[in-house]
């Protein structure tokens, strides 16, 4: 900076300083002056109560005003389509990088207690095949006759290709083997569990439920309402001291209606219920 730019610097800031020192002294000189100062009921206002009161009242004014909101309008056709354009969709995922990438297990054969992946047999422990019936040859034979007298489809629950006469013979197998009067076939096991659990429970029931059953039973029990009470895993002592428990500890149970609820062959560790045991119950 030359002289002369010091110079008018120097000219403007004293002028900026001597307005603020005349606007603090007028200031000063307001609140102190004898005329500011008043006596209301004995007590003595000074300048500074009358100006805080001051921004007391204008601040009330302000917050009882309504609040300002410019009137809505609807967008036009061409503004809709220019926010269109403008949007950029966020990605659901990450970016999917090289190590992420790979090539899945192709079964080159039936998926059976050995199944061959990539031309190589291996012992297969991804399987839900518990009876090791996947491959056996009557199977095959019954299936390549259905089919070539049914034909086949996407899938073949009733609801979407009606009952047909394998249907109700299977049923009459079944209830013929379990000594029911009749049977109802699903076409999924998980469905069976959504729907039947549901149907014979309800809200204010006491179910006395395996601690060890599968994902399906648990949430056909879930979805039921009803009140449920899980028993040590297989353990008929344990049973029985639960069904004591909720007769003694709840004076309405003899009036509910009470199930006890198990697998056959548990899903998770294939191991026959003791259905002697229960037989007693």
């Amino acid at each position: 900076m030359d002289a002369t730019q010091i110079a008018i610097w120097n000219t403007t800031t004293e002028a900026v300083m001597n307005m603020v020192k005349s606007a603090s002294d007028w200031i000063t000189f307001a609140i102190d002056a004898p005329s500011a100062r008043t006596v209301v009921f004995g007590v003595h206002i000074g300048g500074h109560l009358f100006v805080e009161g001051l921004l007391f009242v204008v601040i009330l004014f302000l917050l009882s005003q309504k609040s300002y909101k410019p009137p809505k309008r609807p967008l036009t056709d061409k503004e809709i389509d220019e926010l269109c354009d403008e949007w950029v969709p966020e990605s659901l995922i990450p970016p999917i990088t090289e190590d992420m990438k790979c090539e899945p297990p192709v079964l080159e054969s039936a998926a059976g207690t050995h199944t061959v992946i990539n031309g190589k047999e291996v012992v297969n422990f991804a399987s839900a095949n518990y009876l090791g019936i996947i491959g056996h040859e009557k199977l095959l034979e019954s299936c390549t006759t259905s089919l070539e007298k049914y034909g086949v489809g996407s899938c073949g629950p009733r609801g979407f290709y009606g009952t047909i006469d394998v249907h109700l013979d299977c049923e009459a197998k079944i209830a013929k083997f379990l000594g029911t009067p009749d049977s109802i076939l699903y076409s999924y096991g998980l469905s069976t569990m959504f729907s039947a659990i549901p149907a014979f429970c309800k809200k204010g029931d006491i179910v006395i439920a395996d601690e060890g059953v599968n994902w399906g039973i648990q949430n056909g029990l879930f979805l039921s309402r009803s009140t449920i009470i899980y028993f040590k895993h297989n353990n008929m002592e344990s049973l029985q001291n639960t069904l004591e428990k909720v007769t003694r500890d709840n004076k309405r149970a003899k009036k509910l209606r009470r199930y006890i609820v198990v697998e056959a062959v548990y899903q998770q560790c294939i191991i026959l219920t003791s259905t002697s045991h229960l037989m007693v119950y």
